[in-house]
């Protein structure tokens, strides 16, 4: 099992082989799903919410499992920011 920092696309194509394509297909589906219904969510919230990312880290064990992390300096739930 090893697991990459995704960044780029460099490092997409860099952990990727004709072995592994099709679990990183399925695993990058995922991510891009969760990351929407969590965008849809906090605008629903707050529609001047923003949703940022610093890249993903994939582990290639084909379990397709996702794990999402939050992490806030400040929550603002009005909308008078």
């Amino acid at each position: 099992m090893k697991e990459y920092k995704i960044n780029t696309i460099e490092d997409i194509i860099n952990c990727t082989n004709s072995e592994n394509l099709d679990n990183f297909l399925k695993d990058f589906r995922g991510i891009l799903e969760s990351y929407h219904a969590i965008k849809n969510l906090s605008k629903s919230i707050n529609e001047n919410a923003e949703i940022k990312t610093d890249g993903f880290v994939w582990i290639d064990d084909g379990k397709h499992n996702i794990t999402v992390e939050f992490n806030s300096e400040k929550l603002n739930y009005d909308n008078k920011s």
